[in-house]
């Protein structure tokens, strides 16, 4: 009785060590790097987790008024001590006044978001409080660096179909609404979009498989993936990258478009904002070849992201995709963030996407053994 119990308490003693110093890695590698918090997707998942479970009552989005100046003034080094200062006041914030289960993440450039669980009666004063936590200066060496903050907060019960896809889209028509009753331009952060008129909005129609159409203005619209790291013109304050361009009724195989940016604000955006792999739809005019054996190329006038990167970073072991195993079982991390389970007779254990819960996993599927029923390992 003893060896048994030894047999069926190691596997799972054992994976909660590797489980968790392979979880410390992962959670590491989906960190934004200026202010510590999630990225995007990884956020997606624990608040999606957390609507599910009804332990999410609210989703909270902001987006920084006065960060542009700041970043003009002082230059980047200053933008990013304002990131970290808001990204450690948010997780500070929401951990001691947003209730029991709070997940924040910094979706990109100024705009961050954040889950908590508070009674409605309770959501104006936590919203103020932090909005006066973020308005508190940032120590630089040439001076303070001021920023404010516009809220927009969501409650998931006002969802018809709760998820954090919809909260967040809602939370961010909210926090829009809020910057322009504040009286601030009501522009999104360029993370979204980014036109050669600052104060424009896009309104694309949807297109499919990368098919193009044909703008207001004559201009061709396209969806595709950002094939390439964004190179730096041949001139100062340009850009160049390609899309990669899926395959339709109208196109029989693959395409990779050449891609290029003059404005100055756009070429900056695309070259510190972007990453390979995102989606993005770009419009602007196509361009003949300038030699007979050149290729067509696309003068980019605007830039919509549709879709964050999937793609895991090659250079970064700590996402790539890898395989362990102990005693009988065997597990796979993949580069989204998923780990699967199985026993070594091939039978699927489960999947998670917190490491720390795999000694779960096993001790659910190793539980009808033990106590006799049908079902675990033989």
């Amino acid at each position: 009785m003893i060896a048994e119990a030894i047999t069926v308490t190691l596997p799972t003693a054992g994976w909660a060590l590797t489980a968790g110093l392979l979880g410390r890695k992962l959670r590491a590698a989906r960190r934004d790097p200026v202010s510590r918090l999630w990225t995007r997707l990884p956020w997606m998942r624990r608040a999606d987790r957390l609507i599910r479970r009804r332990q999410a009552s609210h989703v909270l989005m902001l987006d920084l008024d006065g960060f542009k100046p700041v970043n003009d003034t002082f230059g980047h080094p200053a933008g990013d001590a304002v990131l970290r200062a808001v990204g450690a006041r948010l997780d500070q914030f929401t951990a001691e006044h947003g209730g029991l289960h709070t997940e924040c993440a910094r979706l990109g450039g100024d705009e961050f978001v954040a889950t908590i669980t508070l009674n409605e009666h309770d959501v104006e004063a936590f919203s103020e409080g932090l909005a006066h936590e973020l308005a508190q200066p940032v120590p630089w060496p040439d001076g303070p660096l001021a920023v404010t903050a516009s809220i927009g907060i969501v409650a998931i019960a006002d969802l018809e179909q709760p998820s954090a896809s919809t909260a967040l889209k809602r939370a961010d028509e909210a926090m829009y609404a809020v910057k322009k009753l504040r009286g601030g331009q009501g522009h999104r952060a360029p993370r979204r979009s980014a036109t050669t008129d600052p104060g424009a909005e896009v309104s694309l129609q949807p297109t499919q498989g990368g098919k193009p159409m044909v703008a207001g203005d004559g201009a061709v619209v396209l969806e595709g993936f950002l094939d390439e790291e964004t190179l730096p013109g041949t001139r100062d304050d340009t850009a160049r990258f390609r899309i990669h361009l899926a395959a339709d009724e109208d196109r029989v195989d693959e395409a990779v478009l050449p891609c290029v940016v003059e404005n100055p604000v756009l070429a900056a955006y695309v070259l510190t904002e972007r990453e390979r792999g995102d989606l993005l739809r770009v419009s602007g005019h196509l361009r003949l070849p300038q030699t007979p054996d050149g290729a067509m190329w696309l003068d980019v006038h605007a830039i919509d992201v549709l879709h964050l990167t999937l793609l895991a970073d090659p250079t970064d072991e700590e996402v790539t995709p890898f395989v362990e195993r102990y005693a009988s079982y065997v597990t796979l991390y993949d580069p989204e963030g998923l780990t699967h389970v199985w026993h070594e007779s091939g039978e699927e254990v489960g999947m998670t996407d917190d490491p720390s819960e795999i000694s779960d996993l096993i001790h659910a599927y190793e539980r009808p053994a033990a106590s006799g029923e049908t079902g675990g390992p033989a």
